[in-house]
């Protein structure tokens, strides 16, 4: 999963949720500006898949 903006703690949270879940996959939970490896953002971009995308509305209060 990509981040651009998320607390730590909301990251752990989510981590500790699919870990203790069934789900059948491991996955690896990153805040995207915070990975330095270039070659690792390249290969998430060419061969990564997206199976959830948040939607990014703004509500007026």
């Amino acid at each position: 999963m990509i981040f651009d903006e998320i607390e730590r703690k909301v990251l752990g949270e989510i981590w500790m949720e699919i870990n203790s879940s069934d789900f059948p996959l491991t996955v690896d939970l990153q805040v995207w500006k915070d990975i330095k490896n270039e070659n690792l953002k390249e290969h998430i971009t060419r061969v990564g898949k997206v199976f959830y995308l948040a939607s990014r509305q703004k509500t007026k209060v």
